[in-house]
């Protein structure tokens, strides 16, 4: 009685199949690359505008000095109509509890379409959020209109997908 022995390893079909899924993978991969390359950008930039609310609660809560300046308050003041694409960090010096361009400081301005990511601000006029001290007190304006929340909204101008940045008066801030 002659036996059969059994090969172990692989066959050239198995190999051949195995080399053609890992290439199926990595070209979806790539293909889809940029796309998400973008939505990671407009994530990110979003959860920076976030975090530069909170900074400027932060500072009003400290009550730090701005250039030797006694500060009534800090802010974020975006204008959508002289430019969607960007957002200043100001201190409130005339204590009016909204960006104004002649008394208040510019601490910093930061730009959404960073790496050419093509992210802008939706059009939505002009929005000043201030937080004045002690407790902090926070001022939402929108168009010289006073309210209690506002919703802000990044937009990625390749697929118009959004991330939405959310504050209301008790000065929670929000990624949606």
């Amino acid at each position: 009685m002659f036996g059969f022995k059994k090969n172990k390893g692989n066959t050239l079909v198995e190999l051949v199949f195995v080399i053609f899924i890992i290439t199926l993978f990595s070209t979806i991969l790539i293909a889809n690359f940029p796309k998400a390359q973008n939505y990671y950008a407009l994530s990110r930039t979003a959860y920076k505008m976030a975090q530069d609310i909170r900074r400027a609660q932060d500072l009003a809560l400290s009550g730090v000095l701005s250039g030797g300046l006694t500060v009534k308050g800090y802010g974020v003041y975006i204008d959508t109509g002289s430019s969607p694409n960007k957002y200043l960090i100001y201190a409130d010096i005339d204590s009016s509890e909204d960006y104004d361009s002649l008394n208040d400081t510019i601490i910093e301005t930061i730009y959404t379409d960073t790496e050419n990511s093509n992210i802008s601000i939706e059009d939505m006029g002009e929005v000043s959020i201030n937080f004045a001290p002690p407790n902090p007190k926070v001022t939402i304006t929108h168009d010289d209109i006073d309210i209690p929340e506002i919703n802000i909204v990044l937009e990625l101008g390749l697929d118009g997908s959004t991330r939405t940045v959310w504050v209301n008066k008790s000065g929670l801030v929000n990624v949606e």
